[in-house]
């Protein structure tokens, strides 16, 4: 248990060893970005429902132009309106987004278009499905558009309402409790005494967790007793999918998660081959993944620390995004 395992290692161990499990819950579709998608989005409509413009113009038949022909404009179609299937060897004006009528199969942009009083002429010959998006051009009905335990984006929003979307179903956030130790810390806000310093990897370690999108059920601080940690994790043994602590995981006699964890659950590894941040350990603990990362008083250590913390946690949590949720 004490060799020193190179850091790829420990994350790999991390993800082997790991094993959390969630529920599902249907949300919003506009309240769930950042969330994991618990189930497959199939395409239940095509997209674009229908042919339409993609450009100001007019559509007619390709087969009716003629060089110098000046066409009647039997029809005015805006996007939003159905048109009227299109009086033959005639041109219909039609506008960016409006459905292509029936007998129509290309689109002149009004660029290239000559007006002559109630009519309209058109020098260049036009190509079959100029400036046509054709029907689900953008998804095909049956297409699976998203599948499950991406993170949701703002353009899957997008996207998915595109398809109507109201409702979509995913997976309940991860619950981080967040446990930190030391007679020496006390929270910011209150006055220093003698020997005593500031907690700030509490609300860094917080701060990394919302920002990974996951839910800190609780952030709790013991004193260096066995008790007063052993309580403290009992606490967030039921209300945490994961626990995240600072502090108490190396070899001093005031070090007291390291060896709750053996009195309580399975240690996986301990000590890796970082500095700072040596000891490290990851545990189970009645089914519960746990990660201990050591204290730093150094405001300049801080932040490594922190993202070890976030690399072994994302290495967790990229295994239950993929393999354990259920």
């Amino acid at each position: 248990m004490s060799t020193l395992l190179a850091f790829e290692e420990a994350l790999e161990a991390i993800k082997q060893s790991a094993n959390v499990r969630v529920g599902q819950q249907i949300i919003p579709l506009a309240s769930s970005v950042g969330r994991i998608l618990a189930t497959d989005v199939v395409a239940s409509i095509c997209v674009p429902p229908n042919a339409n413009s993609a450009m100001d113009g007019y559509a007619l038949a390709t087969a009716d132009w003629q060089a110098g022909k000046q066409f009647s404009i039997s029809q005015r179609i805006a996007a939003g309106h159905a048109p009227q299937p299109l009086m033959p060897g005639t041109c219909a004006r039609i506008f960016t987004g409006a459905n292509i009528p029936a007998g129509a199969d290309t689109v002149i942009m009004q660029e290239n278009a000559q007006i002559m009083g109630e009519k309209v002429a058109f020098n260049e010959q036009p190509r079959q499905g100029e400036n046509i998006r054709p029907k689900g051009q953008d998804m095909q009905t049956g297409q699976t558009v998203v599948q499950a335990g991406e993170t949701l984006s703002a353009m899957h929003i997008g996207l998915l309402s595109s398809l109507g979307i109201t409702d979509i179903t995913v997976y309940k956030q991860l619950r981080v409790g967040i446990l930190t130790t030391g007679d020496e810390l006390i929270a910011p806000g209150e006055t220093l005494q003698a020997g005593q310093i500031y907690n700030s990897n509490g609300p860094m370690l917080s701060a990394l967790v919302t920002q990974a999108g996951y839910l800190v059920s609780h952030c709790i601080h013991a004193a260096d007793t066995p008790k007063d940690t052993e309580d403290a994790l009992q606490i967030l043994l039921e209300s945490c999918d994961v626990i995240l602590s600072s502090g108490g995981v190396s070899v001093g006699e005031e070090d007291h998660v390291k060896s709750v964890l053996e009195k309580r659950g399975t240690v996986h590894l301990w000590k890796i081959a970082i500095k700072p941040g040596k000891p490290l350990v990851h545990a189970t603990l009645q089914g519960t993944p746990f990660l201990g990362l050591p204290v730093t008083q150094a405001p300049r250590w801080s932040p490594i620390i922190g993202s070890h913390a976030f690399y072994c946690l994302f290495a967790l949590v990229r295994k239950y995004n993929c393999h354990n949720l259920t």
